[in-house]
C-alpha cells in the first residue's frame, strides 16, 4: 500500500530539504539589498541593472542561513520559511528614492528580487526607515516521491 501526501506536507518536505541542503549548510550566504533605479525585474536581471542607494545607514544586510526556521504551512496550501524582520534606519545623504530589494549569492550574483514601490518611496528625513521580513515560499512543482 502507497503512502500518499497531501500536497501541503509535500511542499514543507521539499522545502525543508531546500533549507537544509542550501539555506542553512552553511555553504551559501545570501545578501539582502535595496535598489534605487526605476527597473523592471525580469528572469535576465542581473546584479549591474541595479542601483544601490547611498543613504548614510544603508549597507547590505547579510541573511545568515542559520536563522531560517524550520518550514510550515502559510495558510495558503504553500510551504513556508521566514526570518525577523531587518531594516535600515537612514541618517544622511538625502534624498533618495527607493524601488525595491533583491537578494545575492555570496558571489554577488542576482538571485531574485521585487519592485516594492513602482512609484518609488522617497527617503528625505532624519531616522526613516524601510524594515522586510524575508521569506521563502515552495508553492510550486515537487518531484515525486
Amino acid at each position: 500500500m502507497a503512502i500518499v501526501q497531501s500536497c501541503s506536507a509535500w511542499k514543507l518536505l521539499c522545502l525543508q530539504a531546500i533549507i537544509d541542503t542550501v539555506l542553512s549548510d552553511g555553504a551559501e550566504e545570501y545578501s539582502l539589498r535595496l535598489f534605487t533605479n526605476d527597473v523592471t525585474l525580469t528572469f535576465d536581471t542581473v546584479t549591474g541593472d541595479l542601483s544601490e542607494p547611498t543613504l548614510t545607514g544603508y549597507a547590505p544586510i547579510v541573511l545568515d542561513s542559520a536563522s531560517w526556521p524550520t518550514a510550515e504551512c502559510n495558510g495558503e496550501g504553500d510551504g513556508q520559511t521566514k526570518i525577523s524582520a531587518v531594516g535600515w534606519t537612514f541618517t544622511g545623504n538625502f534624498p533618495e528614492t527607493l524601488y525595491g530589494w533583491w537578494v545575492t549569492n555570496r558571489d554577488g550574483d542576482f538571485v531574485y528580487g521585487e519592485k516594492l514601490w513602482p512609484l518609488g518611496l522617497l527617503i528625505d528625513t532624519d531616522g526613516q526607515g524601510v524594515t522586510l521580513t524575508p521569506r521563502f515560499v515552495y508553492g510550486d512543482w515537487c518531484p515525486p516521491a
